[in-house]
């Protein structure tokens, strides 16, 4: 008997051991299910020169691989635009290019196609509600809407996340699971979002295999997070500067699933890369060396000559040849104009360079144009321009606002009507006084300039988006003058001082210093600048400054 059994569970052994390895056997025949993840197609409408969307050439590509399926994590469409035919117009377009696709492809929101309540509403009518999830290939897809209208915008909170615990947790038995949204939320800090406190727990809870967002438009894989990975996809269609070593080429990802096992891909022009080809590691590397680029200047009179120094650090595990240019416009010289660099990992050089203003005017400033090689093959370039080191900022203002820049029921033309209308008596200030707000009655408060110089409007002024705002401030001066206030602003502006207005342009762009040079006259004792600041979206702020050599001005409300 006891010799039966032991022949029993002998064979039993056996039948075990062949039916692990048919199982293998089997799992290693089926075929892998792939599917390509793209992002910020941005497609335009068609235009007189009849060029085709950028992104065509990734769909074609896409299509050549035979995907079973593909992703475009936001920013379809250009959007933000104030006229609902528009809006429609750029989905019609879009809906002809994502014709192009020859497997199902599957549409994420950005902030591009969802900015304002209106864009919100034609989304959901045209192709559902923006957050979803489905199953397909052993594998369940969960799609996010990070770009809430609201209290919920750059989190996934209320509705969505109470939607999202369930939907997790009906899909339990689901081999793999993969995440797609629009902003890299993970990269956001807690208060901003609620990803790393709510969401990330609950996606390695459930053994979420990835996460995909896009948004910058350049490539970056993370470090894994309790065995999630996060990947950053960078454009597919969208504006960027061709820089390889910073994740900014044409790509999207490859994702294959055969049973267990996922393997990713970036695949760019028909090759494929490494997924490491840009990481946190060497990302940190050129930005310690971006760092180093950041140069400036102190000057003490107009036409005195004075050094430039600066420290190069090699950070990366690669040897770097390359050398420092200077492109001086005819009011500055800079010496030596041309700097050789080479640098073995972890090594460091010195430069300095004498430079003078040798012109009636400051600007423009003179840029820097730095070339690396890294090896034989890769190269990274990187473009500064002079920083004044003269602490001619204006620091102390008050603010005001928000006033709507589209008030309702008015239409943009070539300004907004908000950008033109006069929501408090300008140019006359009062900072005793309320008015009616976008949200409510507002008042004059003090605001202080960053160490940088630049006046943050967005920390300050709630809500920020599709909004104007007032600042105001007094300078004083020793004696009448003739001056140079300087302007950068996000985005357009207007600027009076003394009550004559001296600059308007309604322009979309980010905030740099010394942006626009403005003649002014400055009488002797107090002078009041007051600007007018759009903001489009996003970022909003301002940087003002006056020339003075001779430290006769003074601040203060």
């Amino acid at each position: 008997m006891r010799g039966n059994r032991a022949s029993a569970l002998g064979l039993a052994w056996i039948v075990l051991a062949l039916l692990l390895v048919a199982t293998a056997v089997w799992a290693a025949e089926q075929p892998a299910f792939r599917f390509a993840v793209l992002a910020d197609t941005h497609v335009p409408l068609p235009d007189a020169s009849g060029q085709p969307p950028k992104c065509l050439e990734t769909i074609r590509e896409v299509n050549l691989l035979d995907y079973d399926l593909a992703f475009v994590v936001g920013d379809l469409i250009p959007g933000n635009v104030a006229q609902p035919a528009e809006v429609e117009r750029m989905w019609d377009n879009l809906d002809a290019v994502w014709r192009q696709f020859a497997m199902p492809a599957r549409k994420v929101a950005g902030n591009h196609d969802i900015w304002n309540t209106q864009s919100e509403a034609i989304f959901a009518r045209r192709y559902g509600r923006p957050y979803y999830s489905f199953d397909q290939g052993g594998c369940h897809f969960v799609v996010l809407d990070c770009e809430e209208v609201g209290k919920n915008a750059d989190a996934i909170r209320g509705a969505q996340l109470e939607w999202l615990k369930q939907d997790l947790e009906a899909s339990r038995g689901a081999a793999h699971l993969f995440v797609f949204l629009h902003e890299p939320l993970w990269t956001y800090n807690d208060a901003t979002s609620n990803w790393n406190r709510e969401v990330h727990p609950l996606l390695a809870q459930h053994h979420a295999d990835a996460v995909f967002a896009g948004h910058y438009h350049s490539y970056e894989e993370y470090e894994p997070r309790d065995g999630v990975r996060y990947f950053l996809i960078g454009t597919s269609g969208g504006d960027m500067e061709p820089i390889p070593m910073e994740g900014q080429f044409r790509h999207h990802m490859s994702v294959s699933v055969r049973g267990a096992e996922v393997r990713y891909a970036v695949v760019e022009t028909g090759s494929v890369k490494p997924t490491d080809i840009v990481s946190e590691r060497s990302l940190a590397s050129l930005e310690a060396l971006r760092g180093d680029l950041r140069m400036g200047v102190r000057l003490r009179a107009m036409h005195e000559p004075a050094q430039i120094r600066l420290v190069l650090n090699n950070a990366s595990s690669t040897a770097l040849e390359g050398s420092l240019v200077w492109r001086s416009p005819d009011n500055w010289s800079i010496e030596p104009a041309v700097a050789p660099v080479s640098l073995q990992p972890g090594a460091s050089a010195h430069l300095t360079f004498t430079a003078t203003v040798t012109g009636d005017s400051l600007f423009p400033l003179p840029e820097s144009v730095f070339t690396a090689w890294f090896g034989r093959d890769t190269f990274w370039t990187a473009r500064q321009m002079l920083a004044l080191q003269n602490d001619w900022f204006v620091r102390q203002w008050h603010v005001i606002g928000p006033f709507a820049l589209y008030p309702e029921g008015e239409q943009a033309g070539e300004a907004p009507a908000g950008f033109e209308k006069a929501y408090l008596p300008e140019p006359r200030v009062d900072l005793s006084a309320r008015y009616p707000g976008a949200a409510g009655e507002v008042a004059w408060k003090p605001v202080a300039a960053k160490q940088d110089g630049h006046v943050d409007l967005r920390a300050n002024v709630q809500p920020s988006d599709a909004m104007v705002a007032y600042a105001a401030a007094t300078v004083t001066a020793k004696r009448a003058a003739d001056a140079l206030l300087t302007l950068g602003s996000n985005d357009g502006a207007k600027v009076w001082v003394n009550g004559e207005q001296v600059y308007a342009k309604h322009i979309g762009r980010g905030a740099r210093p010394h942006d626009e040079r403005i003649p002014v006259k400055l009488r002797e004792g107090p002078n009041q600048v007051l600007l007018k600041v759009e903001n489009w979206g996003s970022a909003w702020g301002f940087y003002v400054a006056i020339v003075d050599f001779d430290g006769t001005l003074t601040q203060g409300l």
